[in-house]
């Protein structure tokens, strides 16, 4: 189920700032995921991260690679509301 919850309630974005420049993170959180989209200071993606939250509560495994579909899906959700 990749339908969002309430977006105001999910849709964050999170600076972080390390030596090696500022690095945003925007998520989404759905009932069964949450996918994190980092980017450099110039706005270039630099990674992007999905978790499972049926076996993966936790949020300590990164399953993007093993489920491209849904990253796309994910990512058009987040691209598309921009809060």
């Amino acid at each position: 189920n990749i339908s969002p919850l309430e977006l105001e309630d999910c849709i964050k974005q999170h600076p972080l700032v390390r030596d090696c420049g500022v690095r945003t993170a925007r998520t989404l959180r759905t009932q069964d995921y949450r996918i994190v989209e980092w980017k450099d200071e110039r706005g270039k993606v630099i990674q992007v991260e999905l978790y499972d939250h049926k076996t993966d509560p936790d949020e300590t495994i990164n399953v993007a690679a093993a489920h491209p579909d849904t990253v796309t899906a994910l990512l058009e959700v987040l691209h598309t509301n921009r809060l």
